[in-house]
């Protein structure tokens, strides 16, 4: 994991390189990565979450990871009534 995006309010997107900022901006991502009041969308997101927990001692909630969303609808798992 190196690049995170994020979007604001007024739809504007910011692509960090988490590698290149180092620890100058860690308390920056820790407020909004475990905010249980903004969404996060992430795809397999299990490797993220660990590596954000080992390496920055930082743990995402409220996550959503559109993997196991896709897995639900492609496997009909959600009730057709």
């Amino acid at each position: 994991m190196t690049l995170i995006q994020i979007q604001n309010e007024e739809k504007k997107i910011f692509i960090f390189d988490l590698i290149e900022l180092k620890s100058s901006c860690n308390i920056f991502f820790k407020v909004i990565l475990e905010s249980k009041t903004i969404m996060k969308l992430g795809f397999d997101f299990r490797n993220d979450t660990d590596a954000f927990y080992a390496q920055l001692d930082i743990f995402p909630t409220n996550v959503l990871d559109l993997q196991l969303v896709e897995y639900y609808f492609t496997h009909n798992l959600c009730s057709k009534n």
